[in-house]
C-alpha cells in the first residue's frame, strides 16, 4: 500500500484500503498506462492529483491530448505575458459527483463526461517545474482547472482551463476587460454617457 492509500497496481483485488472500495483514485490508476505527457514532472503531478481524487473527482486533472481539442484560436496574453487560446475540447470534464456510480460508466468502463465539445482557454505553462498544489489551489481561485496538453508542433505545454472566471460570478459576460483602441472600428458617436450611469445600466454595480 502506498501513501495515498491504495493497493499496488499487481494486486488483484484493486480495492482501495482507504475508501474499502474501487474509487475514483483507482479508477484513475488503472490508466496510468494508457497516457504520458512525455515529461516525469507534468506525469507525476498529474497523476499525484488522480490518486487524492478518492470520493470527488473534481480535485484531479487529466492528460488531455491535443487532437482532443479543436478550433484553437489565439486570444491574448495575460499579465504575466502567457499566451491564451481559446479551444473546443472534445470530450468535456468529468463529472463531478460524490459517488461513483455516477461519475463512472460502469457498463463502458469509462468516466461519464458533461459539454462535450465545450469551449475552454489553454494558458501556456513555459516552466512545467512550477506545478505544485500550491500553484493549483491559486490557479483554482480563480479558475476551474481541467488538465495540462501539449502542443505536439511547438512542444510547449498548456493549462486546459474553462472560460469562465470565478472571481466574475461565473459568467465572462460579467467582467470587465481592457480592449486597445486600435482593436476597434467603425466608431461612431451616438450619446453623452457618464462611466459611472453606463455601469448602473448594464447592472455591474450589483457585483
Amino acid at each position: 500500500m502506498d501513501s495515498f492509500g491504495l493497493i499496488k497496481p499487481s494486486d488483484a483485488s484493486e480495492i482501495c484500503k482507504k475508501c474499502n472500495c474501487i474509487c475514483y483514485a483507482i479508477r484513475f490508476q488503472q490508466n496510468f498506462k494508457n497516457w504520458t505527457s512525455d515529461n516525469d514532472d507534468i506525469d507525476k503531478f498529474i497523476q499525484n492529483t488522480q490518486l487524492s481524487a478518492h470520493k470527488n473527482a473534481m480535485e484531479a486533472i487529466e492528460w488531455i491530448p491535443y487532437d482532443r481539442l479543436y478550433n484553437i484560436k489565439y486570444i491574448a496574453k495575460d499579465k504575466f505575458g502567457k499566451v491564451v487560446y481559446r479551444a473546443n475540447w472534445i470530450d468535456g470534464y468529468i463529472s463531478f459527483y460524490n459517488s461513483d456510480e455516477e461519475s463512472w460508466d460502469n457498463e463502458n468502463q469509462n468516466w461519464i463526461r458533461n459539454e462535450c465539445n465545450m469551449f475552454v482557454n489553454l494558458k501556456s505553462l513555459n516552466t512545467p517545474n512550477i506545478l505544485t498544489l500550491k500553484f493549483l489551489n491559486k490557479i483554482k481561485i480563480e479558475h476551474i482547472f481541467y488538465g495540462i496538453t501539449q502542443n505536439p508542433e511547438t512542444k510547449n505545454y498548456m493549462m486546459v482551463l474553462n472560460n469562465k472566471c470565478k472571481k466574475s460570478h461565473n459568467n465572462v459576460r460579467e467582467a470587465l476587460e481592457w480592449i486597445p483602441y486600435d482593436k476597434l472600428y467603425d466608431i461612431k458617436y451616438i450619446a453623452k454617457m457618464s462611466l459611472v450611469k453606463y455601469i448602473e445600466q448594464i447592472g455591474l454595480m450589483a457585483i
